[in-house]
């Protein structure tokens, strides 16, 4: 079996919701899918997970790393997940929409909509909503279970395509770009602002510093690298070789680089 799948359907008042379960053979997580048609007003729906773990705070992902904060029930703003981790284990809660979240010690809750009509009336919120979340229970803290990289391949699954058996210039197996160590993250990967070459811009995640090891695919074509500011302002030039450059990464540092295919003007 690929996966099991518990159906739950519910109503309140005019709303009704359905609740759907996946259980994957292998993989660590419970992923939960939840289709709402919504219709009220000045209530808000939260899904909660009463844990089995506690702590008097709680790390939440933020644009470019982490931040921790006491976990007094106040509503609180995360990006990809919420973890709730002693020094033995941990659970998180990872989202794919929503971002605010109410933490107590054992307790988290995850705010999918809501429906003011003071000040200001919202209507948004009516109608057919769906939302993805999973529970990700883990061993150790937020760093030794890799929740960070939990958080991306929950976002941004494997997208699967039928193919038949073609001619091709790429191998059977073949990546464009590999960063390593594991705690690096590639967050973009785009096309320059000022010129047709590409930005690759990655961040530590874990407070560790390290050496990044980055190849790319000898089909991009890529000639130099330089590395680059936020703004993409050029700062030094970075050797590479066979397609590999190295460089030294520090704690939650954002580093950005510059790759830069030689330029042939037209005869």
């Amino acid at each position: 079996h690929v996966r099991a799948t518990i159906q739950i359907k519910k109503n309140f008042e005019l709303a009704r919701f359905i609740q759907r379960v996946y259980l994957y053979p292998g993989i660590d997580r419970i992923d939960f899918e939840l289709i709402i048609d919504w219709q009220g007003k000045n209530k808000m729906v939260k899904v909660a997970f009463p844990l089995n773990v506690q702590n008097d705070s709680a790390t939440y992902e933020i644009p470019y790393g982490t931040i921790e904060r006491p976990s007094v029930g106040e509503e609180q703003v995360a990006q990809k997940w919420v973890d709730i981790s002693d020094e033995h284990y941990g659970v998180s809660v990872l989202n794919d929409s929503r971002y605010g979240y109410d933490v107590t010690k054992n307790t988290i809750r995850l705010s999918v909509l809501r429906s003011p009509d003071h000040p200001v009336e919202t209507l948004d919120d009516k109608g057919i909503h769906q939302v993805k979340y999973a529970l990700y229970p883990h061993k150790g803290n937020w760093r030794q279970a890799n929740v960070m990289r939990e958080g991306y391949e929950f976002n941004y699954p494997l997208i699967a395509v039928n193919e038949g058996v073609h001619k091709g210039n790429l191998p059977a197996k073949h990546s464009f770009v590999e960063i390593s160590p594991e705690n690096l993250v590639v967050s973009v990967l785009k096309k320059a602002e000022d010129s047709d070459d590409m930005i690759i811009r990655f961040y530590e995640t874990k407070g560790d510093e390290c050496i990044a090891k980055i190849r790319l695919s000898p089909f991009m074509g890529i000639n130099a690298i330089h590395k680059t500011d936020l703004l993409e302002n050029e700062i030094e030039d970075i050797p590479l070789i066979k397609y590999e450059f190295e460089v030294r990464v520090g704690k939650y540092s954002i580093e950005s680089f510059k790759l830069i295919k030689d330029f042939y003007p037209a005869e």
